[in-house]
């Protein structure tokens, strides 16, 4: 009996995985949706394309390689330049839906400054830039544009720029980053919902002082900023301190406009840490690629930061009820 049982475990450990079923649907129309390439990509091998289809219409079947025991999938679903995904566990009784939506050049979005992040390194120091792209189109439209669905300032004078997006829970996409002198444009397509845009520059810090204007979005009032290491200061017109975690390494500084369209202008000053794997996490994170010609997936280029920007949502609540305390 024993023996029935591992051959058993055995022989279900082997079982083929598959097939993928799945269904288009278009969220625009409530229709069936339509996509040019559906690819079934294994997570366990490298991010490896195994199947395809073509002109899928509405629901489909991919047959998974014969051999293949991966449980961890992604399925995409490309619509001319924009890229649909959602994960698979390998089981056939899990039937995939993959929403998409038609595409418009003529989409309201809603764009802000999310929050800044700041960290001083030996003789660098790095800015980081979260800007959330919130497109609320009704009914739900991507947001195509051939110039561009966003252009940004960049901080001058930097030695490196990396740029990246964002859609809600997915792995970071790298974008193009803009030429020096020139402002950033973004070309992506902006799917319903929220995208972050994160840039970064790494400037000089010598002197242990850096100056920069924060190139903030519309009439924007109130920022926070993350700053490592938590000795350094941060001052400007509308700066103030909200609280320096030494334990942690990190302090929290918010700025609010003290006069109408009053732009944000700061200057850092301290020691910086001693390296720049002082408070950072030193796993070993490998950049791969998807499709010949589609954008490499990066980690965040902020990876160590990742949990202070969730954090700072968090904080948000504290920081409005701080606001309001001050105001009342």
């Amino acid at each position: 009996m024993k023996s029935l049982m591992v051959w058993t475990v055995c022989a279900l450990s082997l079982a083929q995985v598959g097939p993928l079923k799945g269904r288009l649907v278009n969220g625009s129309t409530g229709q069936a949706g339509q996509a040019g390439l559906v690819q079934l990509i294994d997570l366990q091998s490298g991010f490896t394309p195994v199947a395809s289809l073509t002109n899928v219409n509405g629901s489909f079947e991919v047959e998974v390689p014969e051999g293949n025991q991966s449980q961890s999938f992604l399925v995409q679903a490309r619509v001319g330049a924009t890229v649909y995904s959602e994960r698979w566990d390998g089981n056939p009784s899990n039937t995939i839906v993959i929403t998409l939506y038609d595409a418009s050049d003529e989409v309201e979005v809603h764009s802000s400054l999310g929050s800044v992040a700041i960290f001083a390194y030996e003789h660098s120091i790095e800015l980081g830039f979260f800007y959330n792209l919130d497109n609320q189109s009704d009914p739900p439209l991507v947001f195509e544009r051939d110039e561009g669905v966003f252009s940004y300032d960049v901080v001058p004078g930097y030695e490196e720029i990396n740029v990246s997006t964002r859609f809600e829970n997915n792995m970071p996409l790298r974008q193009a980053a803009p030429e020096p002198g020139t402002r950033g444009v973004l070309s992506y397509s902006l799917k319903p919902g929220r995208t972050q845009l994160i840039v970064t520059t790494t400037h000089r810090y010598e002197n242990q002082s850096f100056s920069f204007d924060v190139p903030i979005t519309e009439e924007q009032g109130l920022l926070r900023m993350l700053v490592l290491p938590a000795n350094l200061d941060v001052t400007g017109p509308g700066v103030e301190l909200v609280d320096r975690d030494m334990a942690e390494n990190v302090a929290l500084y918010q700025w609010q406009a003290t006069s109408p369209g009053q732009k944000p202008h700061f200057t850092v000053t301290g020691t910086p840490a001693p390296s720049r794997d002082v408070t950072v996490n030193n796993a070993q994170e490998t950049t791969q690629k998807s499709t010949p010609g589609a954008p490499e997936r990066v980690p965040n280029p902020l990876h160590r930061w990742r949990w202070w920007v969730v954090a700072s949502v968090v904080v948000g609540c504290s920081l409005a009820a701080f606001i309001g305390s001050r105001s009342a």
